[in-house]
């Protein structure tokens, strides 16, 4: 399933929404691995390390997984895309074209989308209506 939140740009509220609703839906599945996709791993600063805190956030970049008391998350970009990955994922800032291969690389996962700009929030509107969920 995709979901999306109705924002763009570093909205704090919305990732945090985001990292929520990732939870929710975690503690509700068998899965005991989430993912958080980027562009690059750059675009961990800000927000997301905010929300995570500066250690969390390091390792997460240098090991590309990090390992919270029995869940773990996964850290994916553009040159480590996941491949049948299951677990919920975080889309933050992708752009459309990598939404659509990573929906393509892991037809089982719960997506959740939080664009980068009011364009690509809105073109994601048009292109993916009826098939995805505002949270």
């Amino acid at each position: 399933m995709i979901y999306f939140t109705n924002s763009y740009g570093p909205d704090p509220d919305a990732m945090r929404k985001a990292f929520k609703f990732c939870g929710a839906i975690l503690n509700k599945s068998i899965a005991k691995e989430s993912a958080i996709v980027v562009p690059q791993k750059s675009n961990l600063d800000g927000i997301i390390q905010e929300i995570l805190g500066d250690m969390p956030v390091k390792i997460l970049a240098r090991d590309n997984i990090l390992d919270l008391d029995g869940a773990t998350i996964r850290l994916f970009t553009k040159k480590n895309m996941p491949i049948s990955f299951s677990g919920p994922m975080i889309a933050a800032y992708i752009d459309l074209q990598f939404l659509s291969r990573l929906v393509s690389a892991c037809p089982g996962a719960d997506i959740i989308y939080v664009p980068w700009s009011e364009e690509e929030r809105d073109e994601f509107a048009i292109k993916r209506k009826g098939t995805m969920t505002e949270i």
